[in-house]
């Protein structure tokens, strides 16, 4: 009975997760989370200062949190405009974020590799589920890989959806560095076609 218990909140708290990084719904008041994470680097690299917040906005469809279940993790990832990676934990301009990719990194036990110790293991793969690229000064192109559905999607910046904050704290010198993070509403660009079938 405790483990059929506990077998559904975990399937609740990760249905609600995953419905929560979907939904691309207004909300009438913007929700707010807050996290605090130490670094694991001991040097002072990341540019973590106590001089004030960092402030970002993301479009909705982003989301700075990756959602872990066993050896799989589901998060985006921030590209360049070379699709160079960018670690948004030391973004400093989200100009520079041209492409966002939603993965799933998985365990992949039908390909291994031999490790140091020479024994096999496992390897780790990386899919795309989805992809968003930037075209303009406020809109982005969407493409779904199961589906193989695109879209042009238009940036809202003025209506936040809602928002986040990270407390990024160096172990050796306890500097903090405050990372507001607010996201603004998309929306789908309807093709002309599709206006005239709505009427």
């Amino acid at each position: 009975m405790m483990k059929k218990a506990a077998l559904i909140t975990v399937v609740i708290l990760i249905g609600t997760g995953i419905t929560n990084m979907f939904a691309q719904v207004k909300k009438k008041k913007a929700s707010t989370k807050t996290n605090v994470v130490v670094i694991s680097d001991a040097t002072d690299t990341l540019g973590i200062s106590p001089d004030g917040p960092r402030f970002f906005l993301f479009p909705e469809f982003y989301s700075y949190w990756p959602i872990n279940k066993n050896d799989t993790i589901i998060k985006y990832q921030c590209y360049d405009a070379e699709n160079s990676y960018i670690n948004v934990d030391t973004l400093h301009n989200i100009e520079d974020v041209q492409h966002i990719s939603f993965v799933k990194v998985f365990t992949n036990y039908l390909h291994t590799y031999i490790d140091a110790d020479g024994k096999p293991k496992p390897s780790t793969a990386i899919k795309t589920i989805y992809q968003y690229d930037k075209t303009g000064d406020d809109t982005w192109k969407s493409f779904d890989y199961s589906s193989n559905y695109s879209a042009e999607l238009k940036e809202y910046k003025k209506d936040i959806v809602r928002a986040d904050t990270t407390t990024v704290i160096n172990p050796v010198t306890s500097n903090k560095q405050l990372t507001i993070r607010k996201y603004y509403k998309v929306a789908e660009i309807k093709k002309k076609d599709e206006i005239e079938q709505e009427k």
